[in-house]
């Protein structure tokens, strides 16, 4: 009782609130047609600061925007911090607003009520450009009982073929793998020969025994920089954690594989080349090992080069090296030929739906369509001939006048950026080296290659939601144990007995039903 008035009172205020902005906005002149409105309710006017002085409703974006689309945006802006509560309340309310943004799994909730409107029709006619520029296989998330429900918030530059864009790489120390004459590995048998060699055959010259091979951490009550070995196997429980088996998903760590990943791992800390304390570390202290030259192979992110560089020089007194201090490797090859690393959504801020009480559903595609059409895919730019120009066909921001960031109270998606546009304006912090400059773009090639994302990388069942986050705990107390030998290794078989009876039966019973929904 008192939450349901703890959210009626919300769902007043956030009215006020909407109703107070769109009613001080200027008045239309008699004689001249105002032009449609869409009603919106997402995320992103509360994770963007608007500058003092500034109108959210009057300003050179949001005009363009409106000049621009002939569309007039009209953002509710929740608070983030109550956003789902919010949106749980609208969405049982009797005025719906004409576009939101959610989860996959309130897209699918959403649907199954009959609350939202089909897009199928409304794209062939009013989205041609939508069409066009989004990735294919990203529609497959907005599919219920063979419909599509939603146009999903894509990043700017996925991976094609894949729901990820390029991110997660295994980073290796150039230095030592020269002075100790190996190659890049291939295979999980040669990986651990390199492992074992950064261990033991004092890779940084200074007669100690204090370096290791790989070390992990524990982030978010999740394993963490372990992914490429888990991956070796077809298990990568961070991320990835879900994969096809015979057209059903399997929950990887109770998949048969994950017990040879964790004798693996268990191997590695037996013979000390993984780091012995990767359970007590967090990210600072993990990453810490790498600046004082401590680790010799280490999970990262391709644009990483040059902070890494520049802090182990710092903090070992090593020279700098031609050609690279670090370089990106890709991840080993298993025993059955499988290989691969953890990835980055490439629509980590969800999707947009339509509801049933939209007057005009053929208006918020019309918005949508304007934001990837040539017109509306450069605002992420800004305005042109203020905030950048094109040239030889490739935007090109302004180095005097670089677009606001506030711009991006308005943002609904990315349009995916042209290989030329991304090295353009994605790697200017890396572009006055040119060694780092080429590793960094090789690293974002092997992980775009590397990357391996979940069967159902985005959906969240109610049992995942509600036991999802004890049965994670257990997972990695588990997993931990065996790795460190406290635990037999055949105690992963009471891990999934006992993860089936907390909950995980139902929830894989759950993601199958919403699984088969998606493959109509």
């Amino acid at each position: 009782m008192k939450r349901s008035v703890v959210l009626a009172v919300l769902w007043v205020l956030l009215i006020t609130t909407h109703l107070s902005a769109t009613g001080n906005q200027e008045k239309v002149p008699a004689g001249v047609m105002e032009p449609p409105k869409v009603v919106i309710f997402n995320t992103r006017p509360s994770k963007e600061k608007l500058p003092e002085g500034v109108d959210f409703n009057n300003n050179p974006y949001i005009n363009f925007i409106k000049e621009s689309s002939g569309i007039e945006p009209v953002f509710m802006r929740p608070e983030i911090s109550t956003y789902y509560d919010k949106l749980n309340l609208i969405m049982s309310s009797k005025n719906m607003p004409d576009l939101i943004q959610g989860r996959f799994e309130d897209l699918y909730r959403y649907a199954k009520e009959g609350l939202l409107v089909p897009l199928d029709d409304l794209l062939k006619t009013h989205g041609k450009d939508i069409l066009e520029k989004m990735p294919e296989n990203a529609w497959q998330h907005t599919m219920v009982d063979g419909k599509i429900y939603g146009i999903p918030s894509v990043y700017f530059y996925p991976v094609e073929g894949k729901d990820s864009i390029p991110n997660r790489v295994l980073w290796m120390r150039r230095d030592w793998s020269q002075k100790l004459g190996i190659k890049d590995p291939a295979t999980l048998q040669e990986f651990t020969e390199m492992l074992r060699a950064f261990t033991y055959n004092d890779p940084d010259g200074n007669g100690k025994k204090d370096t290791l091979g790989i070390s992990g951490y524990i982030r978010d009550g999740e394993l963490r920089g372990l992914d490429p070995i888990f991956g070796a196997f077809g298990v990568i429980q961070h991320g990835a954690t879900w994969s096809d088996v015979d057209g059903k998903v399997v929950y990887n760590p109770t998949k048969p594989e994950m017990k040879d990943a964790l004798a693996y791992l268990n191997s590695l800390y037996k013979e000390g080349i993984l780091d012995p304390e990767f359970y007590m570390l967090n990210s600072s202290q993990w990453m810490e090992r790498v600046y004082q030259g401590k680790i010799g192979v280490w999970q990262g992110s391709w644009w990483e080069p040059e902070q890494r560089t520049t802090s182990i020089l710092k903090n070992t007194g090593v020279a700098p090296m031609v050609g690279g201090l670090i370089k990106p490797i890709h991840a080993p090859i298993g025993p059955k030929g499988i290989k691969g690393n953890s990835a980055s959504l490439a629509l980590s801020e969800g999707v947009y739906f339509i509801t049933i009480d939209a007057k005009d559903p053929s208006i918020p595609v019309k918005l949508f369509n304007w934001l990837f059409s040539p017109a509306g895919r450069d605002y992420d730019f800004g305005i042109k001939g203020v905030n950048y120009e094109v040239i030889n066909g490739v935007r090109t921001r302004s180095t005097i006048n670089p677009p606001e960031i506030y711009r991006r109270l308005y943002h609904l998606s990315y349009v995916p950026w042209s290989e030329e546009e991304f090295k353009l304006n994605a790697l200017d912090e890396v572009k006055h080296d040119k060694d780092i400059f080429e590793f960094a773009w090789e690293a974002l090639k092997i992980s775009a290659e590397d990357a391996v994302t979940s069967a159902i990388p985005y959906y969240q069942s109610e049992s995942l939601l509600e036991f999802g986050p004890e049965l994670q705990k257990m997972w990695v107390e588990y997993a931990v144990k065996i790795i460190i030998g406290e635990y037999p290794l055949s105690e992963w078989e009471t891990f999934v007995s006992l993860w089936n009876k907390n909950g995980g039966e139902q929830i894989t019973k759950e993601m199958n039903a919403y699984y088969a929904s998606i493959r109509k």
